[in-house]
């Protein structure tokens, strides 16, 4: 990968970190995913796990609409394939880093 595809990469995946986790996460979703030793409000594990899954979702449809726009408008030729992997890989780590 060249120094300005990674460079519009990271700057597209850091503008939708910032989307992903602060604006289209709920409060009720961020009160509730992590473990319940750490969780502000009560709820149920079924419920947690439901938020921290939401949450997660949403987070990475926020990256991968950017992704794919930043690929189209920039003409960035990014693999759709690693894309994918990369999102996912991303998700999993996401998920227990937020699930604490």
């Amino acid at each position: 990968m060249s120094a300005a595809r990674f460079a519009a990469t990271l700057g597209t995946l850091t503008a939708a970190h910032h989307v992903g986790d602060f604006m289209a996460q709920t409060d009720h979703q961020s009160n509730r995913k992590p473990a319940a030793s750490d969780r502000t409000v009560e709820c149920s594990e079924a419920e947690s796990w439901w938020c921290l899954a939401k949450h997660v979702g949403s987070y990475h449809a926020v990256q991968v609409g950017a992704l794919i726009a930043a690929d189209r408008v920039l003409g960035l030729g990014l693999s759709p394939r690693r894309m994918a992997a990369g999102v996912a890989v991303s998700a999993v780590t996401h998920a227990v880093i937020d699930r604490r």
